[in-house]
Order: structure tokens, then sequence, then C-alpha cells
């Protein structure tokens, strides 16, 4: 298992060319380390260290903790994570420990532009006059991405991986930033039943990649933690503000006639065997199906798309629900959901229309 080793601070990323080295602070002279990833997707990363070395010396890396110069963390295996050093507190009044907060480098995309033209917002030039207030029509991801993203960006992003196909008939922009633009292309798919995340990434140390995928980490393994080995601590605590918890059947209809289904909890689906399909939960637990025939009549969600597909059959002893046809596109290991009632049967439940100058969804 890696380990941290220590941080280096640097007047530029790896990727930029030959570094300056500021100074280098060994993990064994931490007095604190972290890296925090807060709900509004804003990450920071948090040192802190004695103003005096060992034998009693003020440190030079003091005078070098300067805002926009890169932190590198360091690891074991080669590895390591760069950061933009934002603030700096010398703790004279604090027992000598200073406190260092740094930035993701994502913020690059939405302060740090080097295009001097756009002065940091996504613009369009339109007979001579540049304009940051415009709609993107029947455009895609990769393009919005190659047109008006990374054109905008350091020139030491480029254009990652663009899972997403679908075509946008609108999306305004406003004095948006490259990094807004793209939370917004993300946003305006995810309002179509387009799932999707956007991620900056490190490639080596060649450049940073700038993608819109369907999950990120999908290709992850699922981290085992046990008690007493993995886990330091293991607490629960129960609070009841603002929430309430309702049980239901997983089986027939509960006393008030709701149906007895998961609801919308994710399942994993299974390679179709002609139009049946084997449902499993990615967690280890048992099936869904409680009893033969349980699902007929409901819908299944295919998360990827959008797209419902009519549940004719369901066996419980195999875990396997049988729908009506049209199932020859989805691939094993796909995420599923069950949908009680569906009007739009074998359809998209919202759909784009990807005719030319249809400027439409087609419901």
């Amino acid at each position: 298992m890696s380990t941290f080793t220590g941080l280096v601070v640097t007047n530029i990323l790896a990727c930029q060319g030959v570094q300056t080295v500021y100074g280098r602070l060994p993990a064994s002279e931490l007095a604190s380390c972290s890296d925090v990833q807060a709900i509004d997707e804003q990450e920071s990363a948090q040192f802190t260290y004695s103003r005096v070395d060992r034998d009693g010396a003020a440190r030079a890396i003091t005078a070098q903790m300067k805002p926009g110069r890169v932190v590198t963390f360091q690891f074991s295996d080669g590895s390591f994570d760069e950061w933009r050093i934002n603030i700096t507190l010398d703790g004279r009044g604090k027992s000598g420990v200073i406190s260092v907060t740094c930035d993701a480098l994502w913020l690059d995309c939405v302060n740090r532009a080097d295009s001097a033209a756009g002065r940091g917002w996504v613009s369009l030039l339109v007979t001579g006059t540049r304009g940051y207030e415009f709609a993107l029509t029947q455009r895609t991801a990769t393009s919005i991405w190659d047109t008006f993203i990374i054109p905008n960006l350091p020139s030491w992003i480029v254009r990652g991986t663009i899972t997403p196909t679908a075509v946008l008939p609108s999306l305004p922009v406003s004095r948006l930033t490259p990094g807004a633009l793209a939370l917004a292309v993300r946003d305006a798919l995810r309002a179509v039943d387009v799932t999707c995340e956007v991620r900056l990434r490190r490639n080596g140390t060649t450049n940073y990649m700038l993608d819109l995928v369907t999950q990120v980490g999908a290709s992850a393994a699922v981290p085992v933690f046990h008690p007493s080995l993995s886990l330091l601590t293991l607490d629960r605590k129960t609070d009841p503000t603002l929430q309430a918890t309702r049980v239901l059947v997983k089986g027939a209809s509960a006393p008030d006639g709701l149906a007895g289904k998961w609801g919308r909890a994710r399942m994993r689906a299974g390679a179709p065997s002609g139009n049946v399909i084997a449902l499993t939960d990615r967690n280890g637990g048992a099936n869904p199906v409680a009893f033969d025939g349980q699902f007929v009549g409901m819908y299944l969600l295919r998360v990827l798309t959008g797209r419902t597909f009519l549940i004719t059959a369901s066996a419980a002893a195999a875990g396997t629900v049988t729908l009506g046809g049209g199932v020859s596109t989805i691939a094993a290991d796909e995420d599923v959901e069950i949908r009680l009632t569906e009007p739009n049967t074998n359809t998209r439940r919202v759909a784009i229309n990807t005719q030319a100058n249809a400027g439409a969804l087609a419901i």
C-alpha cells in the first residue's frame, strides 16, 4: 500500500517543464495533513508544520509558501498529487505553527484561464464583435469542449474522454468561465437523463485532461473495510432531525396499496439472453424478485440512456425479468432501475430530437 512521504513546493506543474524547487517537507516533519472533499464539489488540502526545525532555526520554506505556487504531495510508489497554494497563516502567536491551505487545480478552469481574448470567460466572435452572452444550439458535449471550453483553458489542459453523444438543442451561455460551462453541459445532460460527471485528471507528466464520463471511478475495485482491521473506528449515530424513513416490503403491495418494489434503487443487469435479463445486487444482497410475476406490468429503466422496457414476466428463483423486446443494446454490468408506471413504453422518457434544426425535446 502506497504511503505519503512528503511534499515539495515548486513554481510550475510537472507537465509545464523544468520545475524550480523552493523547498521540501518530509511527512515526519508535518504536524497534520488532510484532503477535504466538500458537498459542493470543491476540494481543498491543508497541512501544518512547525515554524522552526528540530534545531530551533526558522524554516526557509515558509517564505516560499506564496499563493499560486504548486505543492506536490508525493507517495512511496512514485505517484503524486498537485495543488495550488491559496492561504498561508503564519502562526507566530499560535505556538509557532504554520498552516497552509491549497486549492484543487480544478479552480484553474475558473480563474486562471490564459486566453487573453476571453479574460477567463468563454466568448463567441461574430462579425468582429466578441460576445459573452449567446446560445449554443444543436451541439454535442465534444463540440462544446473543442470549440469553447478547451481553447479558453490553460494550455496544459486538453480534452479527455467524452462519453455522452447526445445533442443539446439549446444551451444558454452568459459570462461563463470554461469550468462553469463544463458544469453547465453536465447539468443540461443530466436534465435529460444522461448520467455524466466532470473530472480533471493528470495524464502522467504530459498534461491534464478534462473528462465528461458516465461515472468517475467506474472501473475501480469496490473497497472492503473490515472492522478491527482496516477501520480504526466504527461509530453509528442516528439523528431524526428533518428526516423520516419509511420501510417498504420487498414483495407484494403494502397494506396501503403502495407497490412493493425497489423504487429507484439501482441493480446490476446481466447480459441479455433473448429478452430475459438477470438482476443482481451490486453489494451482494439477494436478487430483487420476491415472487414470480412480481414486476409484470412495471418497467425496467436503462440508466445509461433513460429508455424503459415493459416487463412481461419475472422469476424469483432465477432473479430474472422478461422484457417486451428491443433489449439487444443492453450490455452486461449496466445499471438498471424498476419503475412502477411509464406512459412512454419502450421510448426514452425525455429524449433529444437530433434532427437538424429541430430545436425541441421529443417527449
